[in-house]
């Protein structure tokens, strides 16, 4: 292992992103909306590969590595959510005009309470998201370079919050264009070289009753395999980190079109975290702290295998630039009007609450479990109960029919079926949870209608 040059490779890059970003924040960052939403001038090649770049991080590589079947199934619950917001939801994202999530209970349902607790909720579960992020790269530091990266990890993780802040969604949306140019090009070829030198083909009838032993050893239960998929596919349909992306799109046909790309572009590279996974448990290494970089020791040496860590910190670093500079927008929203006095300059509020959540997340990620998928899907499950059903109801139904006592009935539901099915130890719960809690969801928005049309 040359752990010297990995470190060298990633300080040059740290410079680098460093750099973009504080020539971003001379250019492009003069204002809130500059710094959280790119001046609303996103086009289709940026767009597509930031939405791409916020996807393929360390719920991808690192949990797949760990856990592939149950990766898979999350990223293909991923494919199927832009897929459809390419079919319209993105568009229509687009044309609300506004910053959040939250955003949209504060202008099409009007009501600045919903507003706020919808973004408390989005909050709490970006900050689940991420968290998952930064364990994923403490995992990739200390497997690769030991001891030092007692050191290393929080270093990485500073110098991505300072480039988020000085350049924010501009600075975000560069480092992603090349971030997922060495994303892709290197595991592109690190697959490659694996399939054609491993002695066992992989695409073979052999491999695929392999596949099936290994996928009952998993213990995934028909219900599970149904969640995963599910809270995957609603939840990147209204994470405020890809919506914020498309309030950001120049146009709504950008913004539909990015979506539709983005998806057939993760469709197609989801095989290679899944290769890497289902190779760390063939050749028992699914146990190590760190699978896929166990894997990739084997298959590859020297520089290949410094590169290989460099793009996955490269995929690990592109969600976690995008989910830091979204919760920093959701909590300025929600903040400002109280803090506005003590600070009156905008940017300088967003730029301190960015510091504060960077330090935050990782001091927090030194004290909780390392099971990174498991931590993805719990983070995403308060969310999708609670807010898909009035979003996607904003999204499909006119602005004038819209009333705040549907959205509120929708989001108590959600939540009390989400609480009662955490804590309740009835199999029927435990198993289909999410399912009931959606359904609360959407009784309460049509009790809601039906209370308001009396």
């Amino acid at each position: 292992m040359n752990v010297g040059l990995f470190i060298g490779v990633m300080v040059a890059l740290s410079a680098l992103y460093l750099t973009l970003g504080w020539m971003t924040s001379k250019k492009h960052v003069s204002s809130h909306a500059d710094l959280f939403l790119a001046g609303r001038g996103l086009t289709l090649f940026p767009l597509t590969a930031t939405l791409l770049a916020t996807q393929i991080g360390g719920g991808m590589f690192i949990g797949t590595a760990q856990d592939p079947f149950r990766g898979i199934l999350y990223v293909a619950g991923l494919v199927l959510g832009f897929l459809f917001l390419g079919m319209g939801v993105a568009q229509k994202f687009r044309s609300f005009n506004v910053e959040t999530l939250g955003g949209i209970f504060g202008t099409l349902y009007k009501s600045k309470t919903l507003q706020s607790i919808c973004d408390l909720i989005s909050i709490v579960t970006l900050c689940g998201i991420l968290l998952s992020q930064a364990l994923a790269m403490e995992s990739v530091v200390r497997s690769f370079t030991g001891p030092m990266g007692d050191y290393l990890f929080p270093g990485l993780w500073l110098t991505i919050v300072v480039y988020t802040l000085l350049g924010g969604l501009y600075a975000v949306v560069i480092t992603d264009v090349i971030q997922i140019g060495i994303i892709i090009a290197v595991f592109t070829a690190l697959f490659a070289y694996s399939l054609f030198t491993n002695p066992v083909p992989f695409f073979t009838v052999d491999m695929y009753h392999t596949l099936a032993k290994i996928f009952e050893s998993s213990s995934l239960s028909i219900p599970e395999i149904i969640k995963i998929v599910m809270v995957a596919t609603l939840y990147s349909m209204l994470t405020q980190d890809v919506a914020q992306r498309f309030f950001a799109a120049k146009t709504q046909t950008t913004a539909r079109l990015a979506a539709l790309y983005a998806s057939v572009l993760l469709f197609a590279f989801a095989i290679i975290p899944f290769y890497f996974g289902i190779q760390a448990q063939l050749q028992g290494l699914s146990g190590a702290c760190n699978p896929l970089f166990a894997v990739l020791e084997k298959t590859v040496s020297g520089l290949a295998l410094v590169l290989g860590m460099c793009a996955l910190m490269a995929a690990l670093s592109s969600t976690i630039d995008s989910l830091l500079c979204t919760i920093s927008s959701i909590i300025c929203s929600f903040a400002s009007p109280y803090l506005r006095s003590t600070i009156k300059n905008e940017t300088h509020l967003s730029q301190i609450i960015i510091v504060i959540c960077g330090v935050g997340i990782l001091t927090g990620s030194y004290f909780c479990p390392k099971h990174i998928i498991d931590t993805l899907i719990s983070s995403y499950e308060l969310a999708t109960v609670c807010l898909f059903v009035p979003v996607i109801a904003a999204c499909i139904k006119r602005k004038e029919s819209l009333h705040y006592i549907s959205a509120y009935y929708a989001l108590l539901g959600g939540f009390l079926g989400f609480i009662v099915c955490a804590t309740v130890n009835i199999p029927l719960f435990k198993n289909w949870g999410t399912f009931i809690a959606l359904g609360l969801s959407l009784m309460g928005y049509l009790v809601g209608d039906l209370a308001r049309s009396k």
